[in-house]
């Protein structure tokens, strides 16, 4: 029996809703019972509706009050009537029999300012004023009672939404992946494979109220993340467990097919970290030389979780043979504090798979289209290097990256060129205008010293050949080969004016405050198949004139740094029908054809024009001397 846990959420959330709802209109748990309206006889039975027409007003919808434009309703008054501006249906919903109706009420009850109603001339020439038919219709004659196990039968044959759920996975007896099939998992307990509760591999992702969502799992062969997210945790429980790096990484047991076996840990890879990063309350990023395996649990004035996961990265090695084979981890740790150790606080996180196989060559790269660009994948940038005369393209892995960005959106003094810190940055993706930014912080001495060199004083707004971030050329198409220098076109930089600083007025004029790259898109190749292509690309400076303003010369002041990115298209892009050149009616022959004779040419083949001409002088020199 098909089931799809989605759907059965989706209801859940619908029903909760519909409670809510209900709750909302009715604060009373139950109606309050009315015993002068109470019936002695409690022998009556419910009508069975085999003869008598029920639905005669479906449009009393509330006992003992007026239904408004419910003109059935019999709890409405004279007056009410007066009120009505509509006619609800009042049924049966599907009678054939046209009645006879007093269009004066319709007059009424249906007039709008300008309009009048229209009876069309042949639509209702005859009506039923008196229905004498002793058919009455035909009626359903199920009984007032029916038996329960008829629900149970009807519930055995259809399919319903919900199941028992089980932490034992389905059994699969192959040993090769599909692609986007789950993965098996299980934790390390004791030196033996413990089954999780869902017996796959978990990377949380963002449910829609912005927390973790533990219900979404790695599938074979499909990168996921960054997943961001949030958790509510309480640190004398979760410390050492959702937040220890040792559950997603140490402890946990990634199945290497999918028919992995529990009998044996040999039946599975646990990941190996390759690297960590330390973050600080400050959110500066430490690469550590010796990886902690573990979270630690200190309550003192206040309660502190050492090294909780914050990030994490999960690259995946696959084997030729379809088989996972190793699985490394990059990871960021950083201090979690809460009040007590019993009080609840949030914490963000963040999950990442990736999948490569064993036998992929050191030349493999990621293209962003081929190769004309794909709307939504990164621009190619990379930096024109040049060894013994020979010039190439050292092409950034992310595409164009903004770097520089803080976890708390303020500006970084410097960058540290580690795979976490390149993953998590925005990227500028084709045909996708873009903005990012970033605050900078500074006092008076940092903002005088800042006036000479705000042009390499942040990332962000580095281009110069010194930085990690900056680049040189881009990617003409989505497919540019970085060995092929025509491949990648310059990218122009307007450098800016340097900045003036003004001692006595605190001013620093013309600092450099946005980077903007811009980009000329223009279509190639066929008109119903166009390829994207980048024609110019270009990196503006943008200043402003900035003023200390803070009271103390300690102080710091914010100010606000962007990158911006914007896509325009060639206009008027010329369009011409391409024809081929038509073929010679004759074939082309060889130019031996009348060996041993030969003919000068240059060319090795004969012209059919010549050959024809040629060909019937011969023959008519033959007939002619037969003739004689």
């Amino acid at each position: 029996m098909a089931f799809d846990l989605h759907l059965l959420f989706k209801l859940v959330a619908v029903c909760l809703t519909c409670i809510a709802v209900v709750r909302g209109a009715f604060p009373q748990n139950d109606y309050t019972i009315e015993w002068t309206l109470v019936s002695s006889n409690t022998t009556t039975a419910l009508v069975d509706g085999s003869t008598i027409d029920l639905g005669v007003c479906v449009c009393d919808l509330t006992a003992n009050k007026c239904d408004m434009n419910c003109w059935c309703d019999s709890d409405c008054t004279t007056t009410n009537l007066g009120w009505f501006s509509a006619w609800l249906p009042t049924g049966p919903q599907n009678s054939t029999t046209v009645t006879c109706v007093n269009w004066n009420v319709y007059d009424r009850i249906n007039v709008k300012d300008g309009m009048t109603v229209y009876t069309a001339p042949l639509g209702e020439v005859l009506c039923v004023e008196v229905d004498n038919n002793p058919s009455q219709g035909n009626y359903f004659t199920t009984s007032s009672t029916v038996a329960s196990t008829k629900l149970d039968t009807q519930i055995a044959s259809s399919s319903s939404y919900y199941q028992t759920l089980t932490a034992s996975r389905s059994p699969n007896t192959t040993s090769t992946f599909k692609v986007d099939e789950l993965i098996p998992a299980a934790i390390l307990s004791g030196g033996a494979a413990v089954p999780l509760l869902s017996s796959y591999f978990r990377l949380p992702n963002t449910d829609n109220s912005g927390f973790c969502n533990d219900n979404n799992f790695a599938t074979f062969f499909v990168n996921q993340g960054p997943n961001s997210c949030s958790r509510e945790v309480v640190l004398n429980t979760d410390c050492t467990g959702i937040l220890n790096p040792d559950y997603w990484v140490t402890s946990l047991l990634i199945g290497k097919s999918p028919s992995a076996s529990y009998s044996s840990t040999s039946n599975f890879v646990t990941p190996t970290t390759s690297s960590a990063t330390s973050r600080s309350s400050a959110n500066v990023d430490t690469v550590l030389s010796t990886v902690p395996t573990t979270s630690t649990l200190t309550a003192g004035a206040t309660c502190i979780c050492a090294n909780a996961l914050k990030e994490i990265v999960y690259n995946v090695t696959v084997s030729t043979s379809g088989a996972i084979s190793a699985v490394s981890v990059t990871s960021v740790l950083q201090d979690v504090s809460a009040a007590t150790c019993t009080a609840t606080t949030t914490v963000s996180q963040r999950y990442t798979v990736n999948f490569q196989l064993a036998s992929d060559p050191s030349t493999v790269r990621a293209r962003s289209g081929n190769p004309g660009y794909q709307f939504g994948l990164p621009v190619l940038v990379g930096t024109l290097t040049t060894i013994s005369g020979s010039s190439a393209i050292s092409e950034k892995k992310s595409g164009l990256a903004v770097v520089g960005v803080g976890n708390d959106g303020s500006c970084l003094a410097s960058y540290q060129n580690d795979i976490l810190n390149w993953q998590k940055s925005p990227v500028v993706t084709f045909g996708q205008n873009f903005v990012a930014g970033c605050v900078y912080s500074a006092d008076l001495t940092t903002l005088q010293s800042s006036c000479s060199t705000s042009f390499t004083s942040t990332p962000i707004l580095d281009t110069s050949s010194s930085s990690t971030s900056a680049f040189t050329h881009v990617g003409a198409f989505g497919n540019a080969d970085p060995h092929k220098i025509n491949d990648w076109i310059a990218l122009s930089v307007t450098a800016p004016s340097s900045p003036t600083w003004n001692s006595a007025t605190g001013t620093c004029s013309g600092f450099i405050t946005g980077l903007h790259y811009q980009f000329l898109v223009a279509d190639y190749g066929k008109v119903n198949n166009p390829q994207h292509r980048i024609v110019v690309a270009k990196a503006v400076y943008s200043t402003s004139d900035i003023v200390f303003r803070q009271l103390s010369s300690t102080s710091t002041q914010a100010i606000a740094l962007t990158v911006t990115a914007t896509f325009v298209t060639l206009p008027d892009p010329s369009v011409t029908e391409y024809v081929l050149t038509a073929p010679p009616v004759l074939p082309t022959l060889p130019g031996d054809i009348f060996y041993p004779f030969t003919i000068l040419s240059a060319s090795s083949n004969v012209q059919p024009l010549f050959v024809l001409t040629l060909s019937l002088a011969v023959v008519s020199i033959v007939f002619t001397v037969v003739w004689q």
